[in-house]
């Protein structure tokens, strides 16, 4: 069975899902909604995955090769005891995610400054196929 990347919104198991999304920056409010319905998280909590997501999806779009034609996101949250683990994974780029120090002027760049101050811990792991960013809370 195929199905359309725009509709792979699945359940993986009981403690973990996943949202396959193009590569496209549209796709973002897409991602904010699916984090929002992340189980056994209250609002506040749902609201803080809800803008860590966008800000690495967008980070993948705008930064991998995910952003090129044809490409694509994948989101994967998993549920730990306690808290949540969410993990965004993109086909790859030119640099690692790093932190870098935004302008007080700059209107974006401030990405992984948010994933660093609102999440337990955060990281990051490449290989030849892509990169994948996670965050917990």
């Amino acid at each position: 069975m195929t199905q359309n990347a725009t509709e792979a919104r699945r359940e993986v198991s009981a403690r973990s899902w996943v949202l396959v999304l193009p590569g496209e920056i549209a796709e973002v409010a897409r991602a904010r909604e699916f984090a929002r319905r992340a189980p056994a998280l209250d609002d506040d909590e749902a609201e803080t995955v809800a803008l860590l997501v966008s800000e690495l999806v967008t980070n993948s779009i705008e930064h991998s090769r995910s952003g090129s034609p044809g490409g694509r996101v994948v989101v994967v949250a998993l549920a730990l005891a306690p808290g949540l683990r969410v993990e965004v994974h993109d086909e790859g780029g030119e640099g690692l995610p790093a932190l870098s120090a935004a302008d007080d002027l700059a209107t974006s760049g401030r990405g992984l400054q948010l994933v660093d101050a609102l999440s337990r811990s955060w990281g990051f792991s490449a290989s030849e196929t892509g990169t994948t960013t996670w965050f917990a809370l």
